[in-house]
């Protein structure tokens, strides 16, 4: 059997690296309801500084997932 853990870290490896290409390909069409709350230019210079951030945890996220799936292996 699998180690205690490894499949869920498997899974949020998988779910992660998911929504990282997500964010990364997907365009800003969808932000109606965030132009009702602020403006269109508000919320593209909002959206223009905290997508690299985004992007950036995404990515960040899923390395430190596959540490932990390596130190897993490496444990059993």
């Amino acid at each position: 059997g699998w180690p205690a853990g490894k499949a869920a870290v498997l899974l949020l490896i998988i779910v992660n690296a998911t929504l990282w290409l997500l964010n990364l390909l997907s365009s800003s069409t969808h932000v109606e309801q965030e132009q009702v709350v602020f403006s269109p230019r508000s919320w593209l210079l909002i959206e223009a500084v905290f997508f690299p951030f985004v992007v950036l945890f995404r990515f960040h996220s899923v390395t430190c997932l596959c540490e932990v799936l390596a130190h897993i292996d490496a444990a059993h």
